[in-house]
């Protein structure tokens, strides 16, 4: 039985009786064991006044108080002479008594326990460590992926990694892939010439005797163009290898070292003439 002067929060100095400590360990148990004052985590306590109508302070009576204490919250350890816990009194030595009698009763306010810095980052640690889920992973994961592929697609790509001759045919989504290469085409050319491309940003053609046509008619008499000079061909397979075969010319040239475009200023031209003949209106 051990008998201590702790200051709970709010209240004066008061005699406690130790009940139960908690080891200072990974996974602390309440045990009723001595154990080192280092050691105590945290310990609970039950309240002691003195026993009413008795003339000696040494006396005392548990009460129905019971609190929680750190060990910093504890004062000083009174002795004990003797112990009668069947009829609930405690009785303290002389000296114990007589500070218990000249302490002043004020309230002390214990000094909040700030934690270090260290300690403090190892809780912000954990704290985000258990907030990023499977979820939030699974979302990051996602959005690196498609910053990636919008990079991948940003970049130069020869005509073989987008189009290829089994894609162009006279169907719709042959049409679409012709479409998508000259689209191409004319994105390389602002690039590679920025200070005059083919199609400047008012939106009709560059060239010499082409300022009639505009970017839209040039899209929409590009396929029609093929579709005409290729009339010929009936085979699928020959009508996409001889348009996949100028198309991929007009890149080689765009994306060499120095860039050139003359095979996509021929083309260009052929098609505004085209244009000009009245096969599309616009």
């Amino acid at each position: 039985m051990v008998v201590v002067l702790c200051a709970a929060s709010g209240r004066a100095p008061e005699p406690y009786l130790i009940l139960t400590v908690w080891p200072r360990v990974q996974k602390p148990r309440p045990t009723a064991a001595e154990v080192p004052l280092p050691c105590i985590k945290v310990f609970r306590a039950v309240l002691l006044v003195p026993v009413p109508n008795q003339e000696l302070p040494e006396d005392l009576q548990p009460t129905e108080f019971v609190g929680l204490f750190e060990p910093t919250q504890l004062l000083a350890v009174l002795d004990c002479e003797a112990e009668d816990l069947q009829n609930a009194k405690i009785k303290i030595c002389s000296d114990s008594a007589r500070a218990l009698q000249v302490l002043e009763t004020k309230v002390i306010q214990l000094p909040e326990k700030k934690p270090t810095r260290r300690r403090l980052r190892a809780k912000i640690g954990a704290f985000a460590k258990k907030k990023v889920s499977k979820e939030n992973a699974a979302a990051k994961a996602k959005a690196k992926t498609s910053v990636a592929k919008k990079k991948k697609k940003e970049a130069v790509k020869p005509i073989e990694e987008t189009v290829t001759a089994n894609d162009i045919r006279r169907s719709g989504c042959g049409r679409s892939a012709v479409k998508k290469v000259m689209k191409r085409l004319l994105e390389l050319d602002s690039l590679a010439f920025t200070e005059k491309p083919l199609f400047p940003s008012d939106g009709f053609c560059s060239l010499k005797g082409c300022q009639n046509l505009s970017l839209k008619a040039f899209e929409e008499c590009s396929v029609k163009y093929f579709e005409t000079k290729y009339l010929a061909a009936r085979s699928p397979q020959v009508y996409g290898d001889r348009v996949f075969s100028e198309l991929k010319l007009a890149m080689a040239q765009l994306i060499s070292t120095p860039p050139r475009r003359v095979a996509l200023s021929a083309m260009v031209t052929d098609i505004a003439k085209f244009f000009d003949k009245g096969s599309i209106q616009s």
